[in-house]
């Protein structure tokens, strides 16, 4: 898997610093944030060159309602770059980090609930959403009642509702499902395959997901999703398939949290 990972990003980082020299007159703000989260998460240890100076140079313009309407793990991430430490957007990162010392839900109704097979779908998709979010942000995850009470059968059932999702192609919930079941150290066979179908989305010129078409790069909010899109599913890759890779945990640890 390390290996075939490796040929992944390499096709994908071929795929994204050709868009990102080819199309910079519609590259917006927001945009420039997930390019260069996506730059700075998965290629590090890359010379990226004009590319990063271009993204940089973009991110200076950066303004407070760029940020609030993108998702948090972009804003998270990127507040930890040193680009911004005299920005006007100071207060704005350190109140997310302080925001992001989340211990869980701690619902009283957590402890005596059914199993999730068991509950009508409204309930379910509520603790779902709980289950996907204390994953991702808690510190402590197996002490919180939420992930705590998980049985068997709720960990199969996240299985079936992750496979599901993959089937209906809503990859932001397969994966999300994917990335929560690595976190719980539940990754099994239905975990496998969903890796092997996140592998088969990957473009050949490189990218994830259906065709880009013109019109889409043409609307700065389509064009968004699908740049968000590209994070995620890279990000839901690298958490299964590389042991020495966690977001989270890096993004914590920038913070000076202790797992």
């Amino acid at each position: 898997m390390k290996n075939q990972l490796q040929h992944i990003n390499g096709e994908f980082y071929s795929w994204i610093t050709d868009l990102i020299k080819n199309n910079q007159s519609k590259i917006d703000n927001q945009s420039s944030v997930i390019l260069y989260n996506i730059i700075q998460t998965f290629f590090a240890d890359r010379e990226h060159g004009k590319v990063m100076q271009f993204l940089e140079h973009k991110l200076k313009h950066l303004e407070l309602s760029d940020l609030e309407s993108l998702p948090v793990i972009q804003c998270l991430k990127l507040s930890s770059s040193q680009l911004f430490e005299e920005s006007p957007l100071c207060n704005f990162f350190t109140s997310l980090r302080q925001d992001f010392e989340f211990t869980g839900n701690t619902n009283d109704h957590v402890a005596d609930r059914k199993d999730l097979f068991s509950m009508d779908e409204e309930g379910r998709d509520e603790i779902i959403a709980e289950i996907i979010e204390s994953a991702h942000l808690s510190t402590d995850l197996l002490n919180l009642p939420l992930l705590g009470d998980l049985s068997d059968i709720d960990v199969l059932y996240l299985q079936t509702a992750m496979l599901e999702a993959y089937e209906k192609y809503d990859l932001p919930m397969g994966n999300s499902l994917l990335r929560t079941l690595c976190y719980l150290g539940k990754v099994n066979l239905a975990a496998d395959a969903a890796i092997n179908y996140l592998l088969a989305q990957q473009n050949i010129i490189g990218y994830f997901g259906q065709t880009l078409h013109d019109q889409e790069m043409n609307s700065a909010d389509d064009f968004l999703a699908f740049l968000d899109l590209q994070f995620d599913c890279l990000w839901s890759l690298n958490e299964a398939g590389n042991q020495n890779f966690s977001l989270m945990e890096s993004i914590r640890q920038e913070y000076g949290f202790v797992l």
